[in-house]
């Protein structure tokens, strides 16, 4: 993540990544945080594809990510229950946004 990313690489790793890649820590498909951490999981691998020397400068797998995680932000109401990760996730939009612009 860097200089202003929206949430530390710590946070990253224990509240986002080990959610998805630690057999651990599985949570109920319908919570609502869930759905927001998997947001901000999608607009990472957005970013990432984004940044991606090797891929060409729009490319279609940082918009297939950023599709999802649109996808997974707004499959609940973010006005009924805000969490910081849904947060995070608008932030995160908001640089990928700024990104295709400049």
């Amino acid at each position: 993540m860097g200089r202003y990313s929206p949430i530390s690489l710590e946070a990253f790793d224990e509240q986002v990544y080990s959610q998805f890649y630690h057999a651990s820590s599985i949570a109920p498909a319908d919570d609502q945080l869930l759905s927001h951490r998997q947001s901000v999981l999608f607009m990472v691998f957005a970013i990432g594809s984004l940044m991606n020397p090797a891929e060409s400068a729009y490319n279609i797998e940082a918009e297939k990510y950023h599709q999802l995680a649109r996808a997974a932000l707004f499959s609940n109401s973010l006005f009924e229950e805000l969490t910081v990760n849904a947060i995070q996730a608008l932030v995160s939009f908001l640089t990928v946004s700024y990104i295709h612009v400049s």
